[in-house]
């Protein structure tokens, strides 16, 4: 039987201010999108700056939310 090793403590940048947990990595969040919301990280990105767009809150404000090519105010649904 194999023994569980000590999982090594993420870096202070990969800690979230507000709760405290870890951030989740790709294939995580990947895995719990498609299990709990039927969405790809992909569809995920699209649909948030739909809503901001939606709200008229300027990317320059949201960068995260950014597209990487220009796509106007088209909806991804």
């Amino acid at each position: 039987m194999r023994r569980p090793v000590l999982a090594r403590r993420p870096a202070a940048a990969d800690i979230c201010p507000h709760t405290g947990r870890a951030r989740l990595g790709y294939d995580r969040a990947r895995a719990l999108l498609d299990k709990y919301a039927g969405l790809d990280l992909h569809q995920l990105r699209h649909s948030a700056a739909t809503h901001l767009g939606d709200a008229e809150v300027p990317l320059q404000l949201a960068p995260a939310a950014q597209p990487r090519a220009p796509l106007g105010r088209k909806a991804y649904r």
